[in-house]
């Protein structure tokens, strides 16, 4: 899958459980933010959360995003 497209199971749940606007501020994150979870996939941490707090919901295909390894930063 390209960076433009989207992942529609992704897209499915996030407006199940009432849109961009509402799960942005659930998660206290940015619309934007969640946007890019349609293409990216979401986040694990995020996933979690909404899964714990949404059981009833239709996980099925949505896309969880891999983690990225921490990167050390040169002091």
């Amino acid at each position: 899958m390209d960076k433009t497209s989207t992942h529609p199971e992704t897209v499915r749940l996030i407006d199940e459980l009432g849109g961009t606007v509402k799960v942005a501020g659930l998660c206290e994150l940015t619309p934007g933010a969640v946007t890019q979870w349609k293409s990216n996939g979401i986040p694990p941490g995020h996933f979690k959360f909404l899964r714990l707090k949404f059981p009833r919901a239709n996980w099925e295909g949505v896309l969880v995003a891999k983690r990225s390894k921490p990167e050390r930063i040169a002091a």
